[in-house]
C-alpha cells in the first residue's frame, strides 16, 4: 500500500499502472489474478500497462483482490 500511495503521490497515471503490475506479480502473477476476478487474462495484461485506462470498477476488483482499496483523503 505504501509503495503505491508513493507511486500516486508522483501524479503519474501510466507509473501507477506499472506499480499496480508490480504488486500484483508480487502476489502471484495475472494468471493468478485472472482466476479470482471476471476479467480475462489478456484484459488485465493490457489493463496494468502504461496505455491501460481501467475503470474504477475494473481498478476496485483488483485492489480488492490484493487486500487494498481506494481510498479518499482531503489534500
Amino acid at each position: 500500500a505504501e509503495y503505491l500511495n508513493a507511486v500516486l503521490a508522483e501524479n503519474d497515471p501510466k507509473a501507477l499502472l506499472i506499480a499496480l503490475k508490480d504488486v500484483v506479480d508480487a502476489r502471484g502473477g495475472v494468471g493468478a489474478l485472472s482466476e479470482k476476478v471476471p476479467l480475462q487474462r489478456q484484459r488485465l495484461y493490457k489493463v496494468l500497462s502504461a496505455k491501460g485506462n481501467p475503470t474504477i470498477e475494473t481498478l476496485g476488483q483488483i485492489l480488492r483482490h490484493l487486500g487494498l482499496r481506494l481510498s479518499i483523503a482531503q489534500a
